[in-house]
Protein backbone atom coordinates (compact mmCIF):
# COMPACT_ATOMS: atom_id res chain seq x y z
CA UNK A 1 0.00 0.00 0.00
CA UNK A 2 1.16 3.68 -0.85
CA UNK A 3 2.04 6.00 1.90
CA UNK A 4 -0.96 8.51 1.16
CA UNK A 5 -3.09 5.55 1.37
CA UNK A 6 -1.43 3.84 4.31
CA UNK A 7 -2.31 7.20 6.40
CA UNK A 8 -5.73 7.76 5.15
CA UNK A 9 -6.40 4.43 6.46
CA UNK A 10 -4.57 5.03 9.49
CA UNK A 11 -6.80 8.32 10.31
CA UNK A 12 -9.82 6.04 9.03
CA UNK A 13 -9.16 3.71 11.91
CA UNK A 14 -8.45 6.41 14.28
CA UNK A 15 -11.75 7.93 13.67
CA UNK A 16 -13.57 4.83 14.00
CA UNK A 17 -11.68 3.42 17.14
CA UNK A 18 -12.63 6.78 19.13
CA UNK A 19 -16.10 6.74 17.67
CA UNK A 20 -16.65 3.32 19.47
CA UNK A 21 -14.83 4.54 22.60
CA UNK A 22 -16.85 7.17 22.79
CA UNK A 23 -19.75 5.08 22.67
CA UNK A 24 -19.52 2.78 25.51
CA UNK A 25 -17.56 5.43 27.98
CA UNK A 26 -21.05 7.50 28.58
CA UNK A 27 -23.28 4.46 29.17
CA UNK A 28 -24.48 4.66 31.62
CA UNK A 29 -26.25 1.90 35.15
CA UNK A 30 -22.47 -0.07 35.29
CA UNK A 31 -22.05 -1.33 38.52
CA UNK A 32 -19.50 -0.21 41.59
CA UNK A 33 -17.97 -3.73 40.27
CA UNK A 34 -17.13 -2.18 36.60
CA UNK A 35 -16.34 1.55 37.49
CA UNK A 36 -12.51 0.84 37.44
CA UNK A 37 -12.98 -0.45 33.97
CA UNK A 38 -15.07 2.01 32.85
CA UNK A 39 -12.38 4.90 34.09
CA UNK A 40 -10.11 2.89 32.11
CA UNK A 41 -11.57 2.85 29.02
CA UNK A 42 -11.73 6.64 29.40
CA UNK A 43 -8.32 6.93 30.15
CA UNK A 44 -7.29 4.77 26.90
CA UNK A 45 -9.54 6.67 25.00
CA UNK A 46 -7.85 10.05 26.25
CA UNK A 47 -4.44 8.94 25.23
CA UNK A 48 -5.44 7.84 21.89
CA UNK A 49 -6.86 11.30 21.29
CA UNK A 50 -3.92 13.25 22.61
CA UNK A 51 -1.74 10.93 20.73
CA UNK A 52 -3.83 11.64 17.47
CA UNK A 53 -3.64 15.24 17.99
CA UNK A 54 0.49 14.84 18.27
CA UNK A 55 -0.05 13.83 14.94
CA UNK A 56 -1.90 16.81 14.10
CA UNK A 57 -5.12 14.89 13.10
CA UNK A 58 -8.12 16.83 13.49
CA UNK A 59 -10.06 15.59 16.49
CA UNK A 60 -13.55 17.26 17.47
CA UNK A 61 -14.70 17.53 20.96
CA UNK A 62 -17.15 14.52 20.39
CA UNK A 63 -14.12 12.09 20.32
CA UNK A 64 -14.14 11.14 16.63
CA UNK A 65 -11.80 13.04 13.69
CA UNK A 66 -12.86 15.70 12.31
CA UNK A 67 -14.33 15.31 8.59
CA UNK A 68 -11.64 15.48 6.13
CA UNK A 69 -12.76 17.62 3.29
CA UNK A 70 -10.83 20.22 1.01
CA UNK A 71 -8.62 21.62 4.15
CA UNK A 72 -8.64 25.39 4.82
CA UNK A 73 -6.45 27.76 3.48
CA UNK A 74 -2.95 27.35 4.98
CA UNK A 75 -4.16 24.27 6.63
CA UNK A 76 -2.24 20.93 6.87
CA UNK A 77 -4.28 17.96 5.36
CA UNK A 78 -5.01 15.90 7.70
CA UNK A 79 -2.20 12.98 8.26
CA UNK A 80 0.44 14.96 5.94
CA UNK A 81 2.82 15.03 9.12
CA UNK A 82 2.81 11.83 9.43
CA UNK A 83 3.34 10.54 5.83
CA UNK A 84 5.83 13.08 5.88
CA UNK A 85 7.96 12.10 8.78
CA UNK A 86 7.28 8.44 7.01
CA UNK A 87 9.32 9.45 4.44
CA UNK A 88 11.82 11.66 6.00
CA UNK A 89 12.78 8.85 9.40
CA UNK A 90 11.57 5.57 6.84
CA UNK A 91 9.42 4.89 9.74
CA UNK A 92 7.08 1.91 9.12
CA UNK A 93 3.10 3.30 9.37
CA UNK A 94 1.89 -0.69 8.72
CA UNK A 95 2.89 -1.08 12.60
CA UNK A 96 0.28 1.93 13.21
CA UNK A 97 -2.45 0.88 11.19
CA UNK A 98 -2.01 -2.98 12.41
CA UNK A 99 -1.80 -1.60 16.05
CA UNK A 100 -5.23 0.39 15.07
CA UNK A 101 -6.63 -2.37 13.86
CA UNK A 102 -6.45 -4.54 17.07
CA UNK A 103 -7.45 -1.88 19.16
CA UNK A 104 -10.11 -1.27 16.74
CA UNK A 105 -11.32 -4.90 17.46
CA UNK A 106 -10.92 -4.35 20.76
CA UNK A 107 -13.14 -1.70 21.21
CA UNK A 108 -15.58 -3.11 19.41
CA UNK A 109 -15.90 -6.43 21.79
CA UNK A 110 -16.09 -3.85 24.38
CA UNK A 111 -18.79 -1.61 22.96
CA UNK A 112 -20.95 -5.17 22.65
CA UNK A 113 -20.30 -5.68 26.54
CA UNK A 114 -20.75 -2.30 27.88
CA UNK A 115 -24.08 -2.06 25.21
CA UNK A 116 -25.65 -5.77 26.77
CA UNK A 117 -24.89 -4.90 30.32
CA UNK A 118 -26.50 -1.32 29.49
CA UNK A 119 -29.55 -3.49 28.31
CA UNK A 120 -29.64 -5.72 31.54
CA UNK A 121 -29.66 -2.72 33.78
CA UNK A 122 -32.38 -1.39 31.75
CA UNK A 123 -34.22 -4.44 32.06
CA UNK A 124 -33.81 -5.04 35.62
CA UNK A 125 -35.32 -1.92 36.78
CA UNK A 126 -38.66 -3.41 35.83
CA UNK A 127 -37.96 -6.94 37.39
CA UNK A 128 -38.83 -7.95 40.67
CA UNK A 129 -37.40 -11.81 40.46
CA UNK A 130 -34.18 -11.66 42.23
CA UNK A 131 -33.61 -14.95 40.86
CA UNK A 132 -33.00 -13.19 37.41
CA UNK A 133 -31.49 -10.39 38.66
CA UNK A 134 -28.80 -12.69 39.98
CA UNK A 135 -28.44 -14.47 37.31
CA UNK A 136 -27.76 -12.00 35.17
CA UNK A 137 -25.23 -10.26 37.78
CA UNK A 138 -23.13 -13.75 37.73
CA UNK A 139 -23.00 -13.48 34.20
CA UNK A 140 -21.53 -9.84 34.60
CA UNK A 141 -18.87 -10.53 37.09
CA UNK A 142 -17.42 -13.77 36.21
CA UNK A 143 -17.67 -13.30 32.08
CA UNK A 144 -17.96 -9.86 30.98
CA UNK A 145 -16.18 -8.43 33.50
CA UNK A 146 -13.05 -10.59 32.99
CA UNK A 147 -13.53 -9.96 29.37
CA UNK A 148 -13.88 -6.25 29.42
CA UNK A 149 -10.77 -5.96 31.91
CA UNK A 150 -8.76 -7.76 29.03
CA UNK A 151 -10.01 -5.21 26.68
CA UNK A 152 -8.51 -2.75 29.24
CA UNK A 153 -5.27 -4.26 29.16
CA UNK A 154 -4.59 -4.84 25.94
CA UNK A 155 -5.50 -1.34 25.00
CA UNK A 156 -3.07 0.31 27.12
CA UNK A 157 -0.33 -2.05 26.34
CA UNK A 158 -1.39 -0.46 22.35
CA UNK A 159 -1.17 2.66 23.73
CA UNK A 160 1.98 1.79 25.15
CA UNK A 161 2.80 1.08 21.56
CA UNK A 162 1.85 3.77 19.84
CA UNK A 163 3.60 6.75 22.03
CA UNK A 164 6.22 5.32 21.31
CA UNK A 165 5.98 6.99 17.55
CA UNK A 166 5.47 10.26 17.97
CA UNK A 167 6.66 12.94 15.38
CA UNK A 168 9.94 15.01 16.10
CA UNK A 169 8.41 18.05 17.09
CA UNK A 170 6.37 16.65 19.62
CA UNK A 171 8.86 15.18 21.41
CA UNK A 172 8.24 15.02 25.29
CA UNK A 173 8.52 14.04 28.45
CA UNK A 174 6.26 11.22 29.80
CA UNK A 175 5.13 13.74 32.53
CA UNK A 176 3.81 15.89 29.61
CA UNK A 177 2.48 13.18 27.49
CA UNK A 178 0.28 12.13 30.86
CA UNK A 179 -1.08 15.63 31.38
CA UNK A 180 -1.80 15.51 27.44
CA UNK A 181 -3.77 12.36 28.32
CA UNK A 182 -5.13 14.31 31.26
CA UNK A 183 -6.27 16.99 29.29
CA UNK A 184 -8.09 14.87 26.72
CA UNK A 185 -9.62 13.07 29.81
CA UNK A 186 -11.03 16.05 31.20
CA UNK A 187 -12.59 17.50 28.11
CA UNK A 188 -14.08 14.00 27.02
CA UNK A 189 -15.85 14.19 30.71
CA UNK A 190 -17.24 17.29 29.67
CA UNK A 191 -18.18 17.04 26.01
CA UNK A 192 -20.17 14.15 26.93
CA UNK A 193 -21.45 15.29 30.45
CA UNK A 194 -20.34 11.94 32.42
CA UNK A 195 -20.87 11.67 35.69
CA UNK A 196 -17.76 9.77 37.28
CA UNK A 197 -18.38 7.49 40.46
CA UNK A 198 -17.19 9.23 43.73
CA UNK A 199 -14.71 6.88 43.59
CA UNK A 200 -12.92 7.47 40.56
CA UNK A 201 -10.04 9.61 41.93
CA UNK A 202 -9.19 6.19 43.69
CA UNK A 203 -9.25 3.98 41.03
CA UNK A 204 -8.68 6.03 38.06
CA UNK A 205 -4.71 5.60 36.83
CA UNK A 206 -2.87 7.86 38.45
CA UNK A 207 -2.46 11.02 36.41
CA UNK A 208 -6.44 10.97 35.81
CA UNK A 209 -7.07 10.08 39.69
CA UNK A 210 -4.85 12.88 41.10
CA UNK A 211 -6.63 14.85 38.91
CA UNK A 212 -10.37 13.96 40.29
CA UNK A 213 -8.84 13.56 43.88
CA UNK A 214 -8.12 17.38 43.62
CA UNK A 215 -11.39 18.46 41.89
CA UNK A 216 -13.28 15.99 44.70
CA UNK A 217 -11.03 17.90 47.48
CA UNK A 218 -11.98 21.37 46.24
CA UNK A 219 -16.28 20.17 46.32
CA UNK A 220 -15.90 19.44 49.59
CA UNK A 221 -13.87 22.43 51.04
CA UNK A 222 -16.11 24.34 49.26
CA UNK A 223 -19.47 23.13 50.28
CA UNK A 224 -18.34 23.89 54.31
CA UNK A 225 -20.27 26.16 56.02
CA UNK A 226 -18.99 29.71 57.16
CA UNK A 227 -18.74 29.38 60.70
CA UNK A 228 -17.87 25.68 61.13
CA UNK A 229 -15.09 24.60 63.66
CA UNK A 230 -11.65 24.43 62.41
CA UNK A 231 -10.27 21.33 61.52
CA UNK A 232 -8.71 19.71 65.05
CA UNK A 233 -5.76 17.87 62.96
CA UNK A 234 -4.65 21.14 61.80
CA UNK A 235 -5.05 23.76 64.07
CA UNK A 236 -3.75 24.02 67.45
CA UNK A 237 -3.87 27.08 69.87
CA UNK A 238 -1.02 25.48 72.20
CA UNK A 239 1.78 26.76 69.73
CA UNK A 240 4.29 28.13 71.92
CA UNK A 241 6.83 25.01 73.14
CA UNK A 242 5.82 23.31 69.51
CA UNK A 243 6.90 25.66 66.68
CA UNK A 244 10.11 26.84 67.09
CA UNK A 245 12.30 28.56 63.79
CA UNK A 246 15.96 28.13 63.30
CA UNK A 247 18.64 30.63 64.35
CA UNK A 248 21.83 31.62 62.21
CA UNK A 249 23.53 28.24 64.01
CA UNK A 250 20.91 25.85 62.92
CA UNK A 251 19.44 25.58 66.74
CA UNK A 252 15.61 25.21 66.66
CA UNK A 253 15.32 28.18 69.81
CA UNK A 254 13.64 31.12 67.96
CA UNK A 255 10.31 32.54 69.39
CA UNK A 256 7.76 33.29 67.58
CA UNK A 257 5.90 35.74 69.33
CA UNK A 258 7.47 39.00 67.92
CA UNK A 259 7.32 37.26 64.12
CA UNK A 260 4.88 37.87 61.65
CA UNK A 261 6.23 38.19 58.59
CA UNK A 262 8.55 37.07 55.74
CA UNK A 263 8.96 32.73 55.94
CA UNK A 264 10.75 31.23 58.50
CA UNK A 265 12.55 27.26 58.62
CA UNK A 266 11.33 25.22 61.83
CA UNK A 267 10.73 22.52 63.77
CA UNK A 268 7.47 21.61 64.32
CA UNK A 269 6.50 18.97 67.26
CA UNK A 270 4.02 17.09 66.42
CA UNK A 271 2.13 14.69 69.10
CA UNK A 272 3.51 13.35 72.10
CA UNK A 273 5.03 10.40 73.49
CA UNK A 274 5.63 7.09 71.41
CA UNK A 275 3.48 9.54 68.64
CA UNK A 276 5.73 12.26 68.72
CA UNK A 277 7.03 13.85 64.94
CA UNK A 278 9.83 16.34 64.54
CA UNK A 279 8.97 17.90 61.16
CA UNK A 280 10.83 20.36 59.36
CA UNK A 281 8.41 23.04 58.33
CA UNK A 282 8.53 26.42 56.63
CA UNK A 283 6.03 28.87 58.17
CA UNK A 284 3.80 31.65 56.35
CA UNK A 285 2.83 34.38 57.91
CA UNK A 286 -1.27 35.50 57.23
CA UNK A 287 -2.12 39.00 58.84
CA UNK A 288 -5.56 40.61 59.08
CA UNK A 289 -6.80 44.10 60.29
CA UNK A 290 -7.98 45.23 63.86
CA UNK A 291 -11.83 44.89 63.29
CA UNK A 292 -13.66 42.73 65.27
CA UNK A 293 -14.58 40.65 61.59
CA UNK A 294 -11.31 40.49 60.21
CA UNK A 295 -9.96 38.16 63.07
CA UNK A 296 -12.87 35.61 62.33
CA UNK A 297 -12.38 36.22 58.58
CA UNK A 298 -8.89 35.69 58.75
CA UNK A 299 -9.17 32.10 60.74
CA UNK A 300 -11.59 30.96 58.38
CA UNK A 301 -10.13 31.13 55.50
CA UNK A 302 -6.45 29.93 56.50
CA UNK A 303 -8.56 26.84 57.76
CA UNK A 304 -10.00 26.55 54.54
CA UNK A 305 -6.38 26.84 52.41
CA UNK A 306 -5.25 24.33 55.76
CA UNK A 307 -7.53 21.73 54.92
CA UNK A 308 -7.07 22.48 50.58
CA UNK A 309 -3.20 21.76 50.80
CA UNK A 310 -3.37 19.28 53.47
CA UNK A 311 -4.11 16.20 51.12
CA UNK A 312 -1.24 13.53 50.90
CA UNK A 313 -2.16 13.00 47.27
CA UNK A 314 -0.71 16.48 45.99
CA UNK A 315 1.76 15.34 42.52
CA UNK A 316 5.13 16.39 42.46
CA UNK A 317 4.71 18.48 39.49
CA UNK A 318 2.12 20.56 41.51
CA UNK A 319 5.02 22.27 42.94
CA UNK A 320 3.00 22.39 46.71
CA UNK A 321 4.12 22.12 49.74
CA UNK A 322 2.47 19.62 51.89
CA UNK A 323 -0.04 21.95 54.76
CA UNK A 324 0.91 20.36 57.97
CA UNK A 325 -1.33 22.84 60.55
CA UNK A 326 -1.29 26.27 61.48
CA UNK A 327 -1.73 28.00 64.85
CA UNK A 328 -2.73 31.77 65.76
CA UNK A 329 -1.41 34.57 67.63
CA UNK A 330 -3.57 37.21 68.72
CA UNK A 331 -1.12 39.24 70.44
CA UNK A 332 0.58 39.75 66.68
CA UNK A 333 -3.03 39.43 64.68
CA UNK A 334 -1.80 36.34 62.19
CA UNK A 335 -1.77 33.25 61.47
CA UNK A 336 1.28 30.94 60.87
CA UNK A 337 0.55 28.15 58.31
CA UNK A 338 3.11 25.17 58.35
CA UNK A 339 4.23 23.51 55.21
CA UNK A 340 6.42 20.19 55.37
CA UNK A 341 9.78 20.68 53.54
CA UNK A 342 10.24 18.08 50.33
CA UNK A 343 10.94 15.03 51.13
CA UNK A 344 14.84 15.63 49.97
CA UNK A 345 14.84 18.15 52.71
CA UNK A 346 13.70 16.09 55.48
CA UNK A 347 15.69 16.51 58.52
CA UNK A 348 17.98 18.97 57.11
CA UNK A 349 16.20 22.09 58.35
CA UNK A 350 18.54 23.34 60.46
CA UNK A 351 20.42 24.03 57.55
CA UNK A 352 18.20 25.02 55.26
CA UNK A 353 17.33 28.61 54.17
CA UNK A 354 13.86 29.59 51.57
CA UNK A 355 15.03 32.38 49.08
CA UNK A 356 12.14 33.63 46.74
CA UNK A 357 12.71 34.22 43.38
CA UNK A 358 11.88 38.02 43.88
CA UNK A 359 15.02 38.26 46.15
CA UNK A 360 17.03 35.92 43.36
CA UNK A 361 16.12 38.22 40.73
CA UNK A 362 18.20 41.19 42.97
CA UNK A 363 21.11 39.04 44.00
CA UNK A 364 23.85 40.53 43.04
CA UNK A 365 26.08 37.15 42.30
CA UNK A 366 24.08 36.95 38.90
CA UNK A 367 25.88 40.37 38.05
CA UNK A 368 28.86 38.43 37.58
CA UNK A 369 27.41 35.85 35.69
CA UNK A 370 26.46 38.45 33.09
CA UNK A 371 23.19 39.67 34.58
CA UNK A 372 21.44 36.68 35.35
CA UNK A 373 21.42 32.29 35.27
CA UNK A 374 21.83 31.11 31.92
CA UNK A 375 19.16 30.66 29.49
CA UNK A 376 18.99 26.85 29.75
CA UNK A 377 17.76 27.14 33.30
CA UNK A 378 15.38 30.33 32.90
CA UNK A 379 13.70 28.60 30.36
CA UNK A 380 13.54 25.17 32.16
CA UNK A 381 12.08 27.11 34.94
CA UNK A 382 9.70 29.14 33.42
CA UNK A 383 8.49 25.77 31.76
CA UNK A 384 8.31 23.88 35.22
CA UNK A 385 6.03 26.95 36.44
CA UNK A 386 3.64 26.82 33.51
CA UNK A 387 3.53 23.07 33.41
CA UNK A 388 2.40 23.64 37.65
CA UNK A 389 -0.32 26.24 36.48
CA UNK A 390 -1.50 24.17 34.05
CA UNK A 391 -2.22 20.99 36.22
CA UNK A 392 -3.85 23.40 38.77
CA UNK A 393 -6.21 24.70 36.44
CA UNK A 394 -7.10 20.72 34.98
CA UNK A 395 -8.06 20.61 38.87
CA UNK A 396 -10.56 23.04 38.60
CA UNK A 397 -8.37 24.85 41.34
CA UNK A 398 -6.89 28.61 41.21
CA UNK A 399 -4.12 30.28 42.60
CA UNK A 400 -5.03 33.72 43.07
CA UNK A 401 -1.77 35.71 44.08
CA UNK A 402 1.05 34.02 41.48
CA UNK A 403 4.17 36.14 41.65
CA UNK A 404 7.92 35.70 41.99
CA UNK A 405 7.20 36.47 45.90
CA UNK A 406 5.76 33.76 46.27
CA UNK A 407 7.55 31.20 44.33
CA UNK A 408 10.24 29.70 46.54
CA UNK A 409 13.41 27.56 46.38
CA UNK A 410 15.38 25.69 49.17
CA UNK A 411 19.10 26.09 49.44
CA UNK A 412 21.82 25.43 52.11
CA UNK A 413 22.76 28.30 54.35
CA UNK A 414 26.15 27.84 53.82
CA UNK A 415 25.83 28.01 49.82
CA UNK A 416 26.97 31.21 48.39
CA UNK A 417 25.84 32.31 44.83
CA UNK A 418 22.37 31.60 43.40
CA UNK A 419 19.91 28.71 43.99
CA UNK A 420 19.16 25.63 42.05
CA UNK A 421 16.23 27.01 39.99
CA UNK A 422 15.52 23.52 38.60
CA UNK A 423 13.21 22.81 41.96
CA UNK A 424 10.56 25.94 42.41
CA UNK A 425 7.95 25.67 44.96
CA UNK A 426 4.64 27.97 44.36
CA UNK A 427 3.48 28.91 47.98
CA UNK A 428 0.85 31.57 49.34
CA UNK A 429 -1.69 29.51 47.66
CA UNK A 430 -5.49 30.76 47.52
CA UNK A 431 -4.34 33.78 49.87
CA UNK A 432 -5.87 36.10 47.36
CA UNK A 433 -9.75 37.01 48.30
CA UNK A 434 -11.83 34.55 46.93
CA UNK A 435 -15.45 36.45 46.97
CA UNK A 436 -16.77 37.78 43.79
CA UNK A 437 -16.18 41.19 44.70
CA UNK A 438 -13.87 42.90 47.65
CA UNK A 439 -15.83 44.83 50.36
CA UNK A 440 -14.17 47.69 51.74
CA UNK A 441 -13.96 46.21 55.32
CA UNK A 442 -11.58 43.79 53.63
CA UNK A 443 -9.29 45.99 52.88
CA UNK A 444 -7.03 45.20 55.71
CA UNK A 445 -7.32 41.47 55.16
CA UNK A 446 -4.81 42.46 51.66
CA UNK A 447 -1.81 40.52 51.48
CA UNK A 448 0.51 43.52 51.24
CA UNK A 449 0.31 46.91 52.19
CA UNK A 450 2.34 48.28 49.75
CA UNK A 451 0.32 47.69 46.52
CA UNK A 452 3.32 45.11 45.13
CA UNK A 453 0.18 42.41 44.61
CA UNK A 454 -1.35 44.97 41.89
CA UNK A 455 1.39 44.77 39.66
CA UNK A 456 0.79 41.27 38.72
CA UNK A 457 -2.99 41.61 38.38
CA UNK A 458 -4.98 41.40 35.35
CA UNK A 459 -6.42 44.56 34.95
CA UNK A 460 -10.10 43.41 34.56
CA UNK A 461 -9.26 42.19 38.24
CA UNK A 462 -7.89 45.35 39.65
CA UNK A 463 -11.42 47.16 41.41
CA UNK A 464 -13.04 47.11 38.01
CA UNK A 465 -16.66 47.79 37.55
CA UNK A 466 -16.75 46.56 33.95
CA UNK A 467 -18.10 42.66 33.60
CA UNK A 468 -19.44 42.49 37.01
CA UNK A 469 -21.22 38.92 37.87
CA UNK A 470 -25.03 38.72 38.71
CA UNK A 471 -26.27 39.70 42.48
CA UNK A 472 -26.27 37.67 45.03
CA UNK A 473 -28.97 35.69 45.62
CA UNK A 474 -31.39 37.51 48.07
CA UNK A 475 -29.16 40.48 47.65
CA UNK A 476 -30.88 43.53 45.34
CA UNK A 477 -28.87 45.08 43.34
CA UNK A 478 -29.00 48.70 45.18
CA UNK A 479 -27.30 46.78 48.00
CA UNK A 480 -24.39 45.91 45.86
CA UNK A 481 -21.07 47.39 47.40
CA UNK A 482 -20.15 50.44 45.17
CA UNK A 483 -16.44 49.29 44.29
CA UNK A 484 -15.73 45.53 43.68
CA UNK A 485 -14.13 42.56 41.75
CA UNK A 486 -15.10 39.96 39.14
CA UNK A 487 -15.21 36.77 40.40
CA UNK A 488 -11.87 35.01 40.29
CA UNK A 489 -10.93 33.50 36.87
CA UNK A 490 -8.48 30.85 35.69
CA UNK A 491 -7.07 33.60 33.10
CA UNK A 492 -6.41 35.89 35.63
CA UNK A 493 -3.52 33.25 36.84
CA UNK A 494 -2.07 33.34 33.70
CA UNK A 495 -1.88 36.86 33.09
CA UNK A 496 0.12 36.91 36.30
CA UNK A 497 2.16 33.71 35.08
CA UNK A 498 2.63 36.44 32.00
CA UNK A 499 4.38 38.58 34.23
CA UNK A 500 6.64 36.20 35.93
CA UNK A 501 7.67 34.58 32.60
CA UNK A 502 8.50 38.46 32.30
CA UNK A 503 10.66 38.65 34.57
CA UNK A 504 12.21 35.54 34.43
CA UNK A 505 13.70 36.51 30.93
CA UNK A 506 14.34 39.77 31.55
CA UNK A 507 16.15 38.92 35.16
CA UNK A 508 15.12 41.95 36.75
CA UNK A 509 11.53 42.44 38.84
CA UNK A 510 8.53 43.42 38.07
CA UNK A 511 8.95 47.21 39.81
CA UNK A 512 12.37 47.72 38.62
CA UNK A 513 10.28 48.60 35.20
CA UNK A 514 8.46 51.43 36.59
CA UNK A 515 5.90 50.19 38.96
CA UNK A 516 5.74 52.86 41.52
CA UNK A 517 5.88 55.80 39.13
CA UNK A 518 2.82 54.09 37.40
CA UNK A 519 0.77 53.71 40.76
CA UNK A 520 1.05 57.43 40.92
CA UNK A 521 -0.88 57.79 37.99
CA UNK A 522 -4.48 58.65 37.52
CA UNK A 523 -7.68 58.17 35.66
CA UNK A 524 -9.16 55.18 34.33
CA UNK A 525 -6.74 53.67 31.72
CA UNK A 526 -4.22 52.93 34.10
CA UNK A 527 -4.70 49.61 34.44
CA UNK A 528 -4.03 49.17 31.13
CA UNK A 529 -1.31 51.28 30.44
CA UNK A 530 0.42 49.06 32.84
CA UNK A 531 -0.34 46.17 30.71
CA UNK A 532 0.36 47.70 27.46
CA UNK A 533 3.97 48.54 28.37
CA UNK A 534 4.87 44.82 30.05
CA UNK A 535 3.60 43.96 26.61
CA UNK A 536 5.84 46.49 24.69
CA UNK A 537 9.06 45.87 27.15
CA UNK A 538 8.41 41.94 25.80
CA UNK A 539 7.99 42.25 22.07
CA UNK A 540 11.42 44.82 22.77
CA UNK A 541 13.75 42.48 24.70
CA UNK A 542 12.53 39.29 24.90
CA UNK A 543 13.16 38.39 21.27
CA UNK A 544 17.28 38.37 21.74
CA UNK A 545 17.63 37.19 25.45
CA UNK A 546 15.57 34.64 24.97
CA UNK A 547 14.41 34.19 21.54
CA UNK A 548 11.23 34.40 19.64
CA UNK A 549 9.26 31.28 21.15
CA UNK A 550 9.50 32.54 24.72
CA UNK A 551 9.20 36.62 23.68
CA UNK A 552 5.55 35.11 22.07
CA UNK A 553 4.77 32.72 25.19
CA UNK A 554 4.59 35.92 27.39
CA UNK A 555 3.16 38.33 25.02
CA UNK A 556 -0.03 35.59 25.07
CA UNK A 557 0.07 35.41 28.54
CA UNK A 558 0.09 39.27 29.11
CA UNK A 559 -2.36 39.64 26.12
CA UNK A 560 -5.31 37.55 27.52
CA UNK A 561 -8.52 37.85 28.15
CA UNK A 562 -11.74 37.08 29.76
CA UNK A 563 -14.91 37.61 27.76
CA UNK A 564 -18.50 38.65 28.69
CA UNK A 565 -19.58 35.15 29.24
CA UNK A 566 -16.05 33.93 30.31
CA UNK A 567 -17.13 32.60 33.48
CA UNK A 568 -18.63 29.63 32.28
CA UNK A 569 -16.89 25.48 31.44
CA UNK A 570 -15.92 26.38 28.19
CA UNK A 571 -14.37 29.72 29.56
CA UNK A 572 -11.75 27.39 31.24
CA UNK A 573 -11.44 24.44 29.15
CA UNK A 574 -10.25 27.34 26.99
CA UNK A 575 -7.43 28.48 29.49
CA UNK A 576 -6.61 24.90 30.02
CA UNK A 577 -5.73 24.72 26.12
CA UNK A 578 -4.36 27.82 26.18
CA UNK A 579 -1.72 26.70 29.52
CA UNK A 580 -0.91 23.27 27.41
CA UNK A 581 0.15 25.23 24.39
CA UNK A 582 2.33 27.51 26.34
CA UNK A 583 3.32 24.97 28.25
CA UNK A 584 4.51 22.54 25.02
CA UNK A 585 6.22 25.41 23.64
CA UNK A 586 8.57 26.32 26.65
CA UNK A 587 9.62 22.48 27.36
CA UNK A 588 10.48 21.91 23.68
CA UNK A 589 12.57 25.18 23.67
CA UNK A 590 16.31 24.47 23.41
CA UNK A 591 19.18 26.75 23.86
Amino acid sequence: MEVAGLTFSVISLLDTCLTASRLYSSAKNFSRDSESLIVGLLWQQSRLRSWGKAWRIPIDSGGGTQATGAPPPQAVAPGALLEQEVRERNLDPTVVYRTLQSMQSLLSEGEKLAGRHQEDADVEKGLSDKMKDARRRFRWVFTDMERLSHVVESLRDHNDSLWQIMPRAEASSPASNQIAATCEAMSTIAALGLTLPRAANEIAPPPLGQTLSMIARRDVIEGIPAGTNPDIDLAFHEWKGKVSAYDNRGVANVDLSGISSGRQIAMYIKGHGKFRQDLDVMIEWKRYGAKATAQSMALERTDRVARLLSSASLPEDLRILKCVGYFHNPDRRCCGVLFQLPEALAGKGASTQAVTLAEELSNPYYASLGGGPSLADRLHLGAALAQAVLKLHMSRWVHKDLRSDNIVFFKQRSRHGGVDLGHPFIASFGFARPDQWLLESESEYAPRDDGSLLAYCHPDYQHSTERLPEPAPGIAQHAQPPSRRPRYHAAFDVYSLGCVLLEIGLWQPLESLGWRAHQEKKGADKREEWRDKLVRRAQRQLGFLCGAAYRDVVVKCLSTTVGLDGFDADESERVRDFCWTIMRVLENLRV
